[in-house]
């Protein structure tokens, strides 16, 4: 059963941390979509202003080994945050999330819920060597492993109400 529960986060920064602003998050489920992908959202709103795409329905999908994944009910997800928080503390978020919904690791191709955390806005101008972050647009950071964003990513992308569209073009065009 999924849960609305507040996550509690620490504002404990590292030296390969940094504290952000605002977030992209994609959201995914294939498994009772309307109730879990509601309750991460509800979650997500208790830590502040949260933007939304409308969701979108990939089809049902036949893997080469004869496996039916059913249909994924997407969406996009901008969290403006009411206090910053670290990176660290972003992912361990999403991960929470998952459990709280009941996501287990080797559930695949069934998926309760799946929060995976695309772009970050830095509250400060972030100047480091690490190559887990990619710079796109103005402040805002990308998960390089996660470039180039799939193709329902990116169609998300686009159906996120203005500005988001805008600051996010460089995705759009963004490889490896």
């Amino acid at each position: 059963m999924p849960t609305t529960e507040p996550v509690v986060i620490t504002n404990h920064v590292t030296d390969s941390d940094f504290l952000v602003s605002a977030c992209l998050l994609a959201l995914a489920s294939n498994v009772d979509a309307k109730t879990h992908l509601a309750a991460c959202r509800h979650a997500l709103r208790q830590l502040g202003e949260l933007v939304l795409s409308p969701v979108f329905i990939n089809e049902c999908q036949k893997k080469a080994d004869g496996i039916i994944v059913p249909a994924y009910h997407n969406q996009m997800a901008v969290l403006i945050l009411t206090h910053p928080m670290p990176t660290q503390a972003l992912a361990k978020l999403a991960k929470q999330l998952e459990q709280a919904n009941g996501r287990a690791s080797q559930t695949k191709p069934l998926v309760t819920l799946d929060v995976d955390l695309l772009a970050v806005k830095a509250q400060t101008q972030v100047t480091s060597s690490d190559t887990t972050w990619t710079a796109i647009g103005n402040s805002w950071l990308a998960l390089a492993r996660r470039l180039p964003l799939a193709n329902y990513d990116q169609y998300g992308l686009t159906q996120l109400p203005l500005p988001y569209p805008s600051d996010f073009s460089d995705l759009l065009t963004q490889s490896t």
